[in-house]
């Protein structure tokens, strides 16, 4: 986790972070109200009854949305980039810009600072032989995220024991939800 940076800063200090987010932010010229607009640029057929088929909504609050993170193809299998209630990147390039570590890091930014409720962040992996374990390489840029979240941001994980391969990050360290536990 030392090795791990968000905008290039390694070690934690919320007002280089802050300052770092918000100039990369006018570098592309949008600020933190539009980012779930311009990540999720391109969604068509977005609506609440996509979100039927989704484990936990009940993390989600009613008016709330909740960030997703995890590969795109698995993301896409199960839905989330359909429902409504959720913010994933999906940059297709017709805003102007394309995926970069730097657009991914100001997901991350917004999620753990911007997203208030429970659980802000939702990960979405394949469980590794059914035990509810995640394949997260440590070289991807899912595992880059997770390190961010815990690192930066001293966000709480916990995982679904009814879902394997859904996690949850949080503020708070003791959330109470049915069949979902804290991991660390």
């Amino acid at each position: 986790m030392n090795n791990v940076n968000i905008f290039g800063i390694k070690n934690v200090n919320k007002a280089r972070i802050n300052l770092a987010a918000f100039n990369e932010l006018a570098k592309i010229g949008i600020n933190m109200r539009n980012i779930p607009s311009k990540f999720n640029n391109g969604l068509a057929n977005r609506n609440q009854a996509s979100c039927a088929a989704i484990p936990h909504m009940e993390t989600v609050p009613r008016y709330g949305r909740q960030v997703v993170i995890g590969r795109q193809r698995v993301l896409t299998q199960n839905g989330y980039y359909k429902c409504i209630k959720f913010i994933g990147s999906v940059i297709t390039g017709k805003q102007g810009f394309n995926w970069s570590m730097v657009l991914n890091d100001i997901l991350i930014y917004y999620a753990s600072t911007m997203v208030r409720q429970n659980f802000p962040i939702r990960l979405v992996d394949i469980p590794k032989n059914g035990n509810n374990a995640t394949q997260i390489l440590p070289s991807t840029v899912t595992h880059r995220e997770i390190q961010q979240i815990k690192k930066f941001f001293g966000l709480y994980m916990y995982k679904s024991l009814s879902n394997p391969g859904i996690y949850f990050f949080s503020h708070r360290p003791n959330v109470k939800y049915r069949n979902i536990v804290r991991v660390s």
